[in-house]
């Protein structure tokens, strides 16, 4: 949303909370590690991914996704193909245009900075994406003009 470009937003998962900062606030070491990011051409801020040994993507960080996130129908099945992602079934659920169901995979290897995952699970989609299954094991800092993520690790 535009006008969230103006704050510095925090999401506390494990203490439920969403702080809106001033935007000149100065970095605070609780924040935790830097990722920088780059605005999409839908305006979302995007992330630079390493996907299995070495395949790059950019995911955007999506706080309406609920699940851990998606990846590109196609993409994620060359991921497959590469054996760097197994299929595990077929997910489905309800949109608000209807019932919805897509492919389900498991990584094996996510890396965005110097954080590092393996066996996560994603489903087919029309984007790269992380969810809020993805971020919520971290406490989030988004500092928008900055262009930066701060990713510090839960409780």
């Amino acid at each position: 949303m535009q006008f969230l470009k103006d704050w510095i937003i925090t999401i506390d998962f494990d203490e439920g909370r969403l702080d809106f900062l001033p935007p000149r606030t100065a970095k605070q070491p609780e924040w935790g590690k830097n990722i920088p990011f780059e605005y999409g051409s839908t305006g979302i801020p995007r992330v630079h991914a390493t996907l299995g040994k070495d395949i790059e993507s950019s995911f955007a960080v999506d706080t309406g996704d609920s699940g851990t996130g998606n990846i590109d129908e196609a993409f994620l099945m060359l991921l497959v193909g590469l054996n760097e992602a197994r299929m595990t079934g077929i997910d489905k659920n309800m949109t608000l245009s209807g019932p919805h169901s897509s492919d389900a995979a498991r990584l094996s290897r996510l890396t965005i900075g110097s954080f590092r995952h393996e066996n996560l699970r994603f489903t087919g989609g029309k984007q790269d994406d992380l969810g809020l299954r993805y971020l919520s094991r971290y406490r989030v800092t988004i500092d928008f003009q900055n262009r930066q993520l701060y990713l510090a690790e839960g409780k």
